[in-house]
């Protein structure tokens, strides 16, 4: 597992001066205390290579697939933020880690990315086409928004996240997974097709009150069918990892579900939403902070544009 977020901090106060907000409002309305934003030059693939070569670091030295450390065998990446239409994104990643010939695949799956990804990865595992799979989220926000606009501006971070996926124990790793697409409110979050000159002049559309009703109101019923899939129940979970689109949002999420705060945890208040880099970046903290142990049942649950959403159902390994 791997993670990288840029050096520069956006505080509160700079983008709240940039918007025509105070920091209490932002903190009161998203729960995010500050953000990472790129620097000059630095783009998604730069962020999606770094956190790449990251988790390969880490299952070289925790001696997990070791062989794959060298050679991931498949790389995807999952981006709503591309540096260019073309090549697809992966191929930038894929360049800048210097990788050998492999399956790459680009997934534009907004927020629900990097779910899309992990299963894409599982799917090519059960059919033996990939033994292990670098999967990265990455995201930089800078030429979807407008500094004025206080709906997104305060709402987004830069980063990227990684895991390296490979064969576990039976009984281990992804238990059942749901992905489904609700085209009800398509509109709900969307941006133009960009081209170089017209990069920030429109910028990204999002109806936040509609995206939070539909990930409360939908999120929990997918969770536990996904759940009595496997045996499993709510108080079952040891953590529910949700894409931290809103932290409030998300701290609501939990509330409805009934866990306690501690089994919710939260990445945004420092890192903001970072889209497609969300679950692992927020999973990558978790396992930092040694928080999570082998054995736990870990939930991963996102929505994004589209609307498209994800349940993932793992035991840690």
């Amino acid at each position: 597992m791997g993670m990288y977020v840029p050096q520069r901090v956006a505080t509160n106060a700079e983008i709240g001066a940039a918007a025509g907000v105070t920091e209490e409002w932002i903190v009161e309305k998203t729960g995010v205390l500050e953000r990472r934003r790129a620097a000059a030059g630095e783009n998604t693939a730069d962020m999606a290579a770094e956190a790449g070569r990251l988790a390969l670091k880490d299952a070289r030295e925790r001696a997990l697939t070791p062989e794959a450390a060298d050679d991931p065998g498949m790389l995807i990446v999952a981006t709503s933020t591309p540096d260019r239409q073309v090549p697809a994104p992966v191929s930038d990643v894929h360049a800048r880690m210097g990788l050998g010939p492999m399956p790459a695949l680009s997934l534009d799956g907004g927020c629900a990315g990097f779910a899309q990804a992990m299963v894409t990865a599982d799917a090519y595992h059960r059919i033996g086409q990939a033994r292990t799979a670098l999967v990265v989220g990455s995201h930089r926000i800078e030429n979807f928004v407008v500094p004025s606009d206080r709906k997104t501006m305060p709402l987004f971070g830069d980063g990227a996240g990684a895991y390296l996926m490979g064969p576990v124990p039976p009984g281990y790793g992804m238990l059942t997974y749901q992905l489904v697409t609700d085209s009800t409110f398509v509109d709900a979050l969307r941006t133009p097709y960009r081209t170089p000159d017209s990069a920030g002049v429109e910028p990204l559309h999002m109806d936040g009150h509609v995206l939070v009703d539909v990930f409360v109101r939908e999120i929990p019923e997918l969770l536990r069918k996904s759940l009595a899939e496997v045996g499993l129940t709510i108080e079952d979970i040891d953590h529910l990892f949700v894409h931290q689109a809103n932290v409030q949002m998300v701290r609501t999420l939990g509330r409805v579900l009934g866990l306690a705060p501690e089994k919710v945890p939260t990445s945004g208040e420092l890192v903001a939403n970072t889209a497609s880099a969300s679950l692992p970046i927020g999973t990558v903290m978790a396992a930092r902070e040694r928080r999570i142990a082998r054995g736990d049942i870990v939930v991963m649950v996102t929505a994004g544009a589209g609307v498209s959403g994800a349940v993932i159902v793992m035991r840690w390994y």
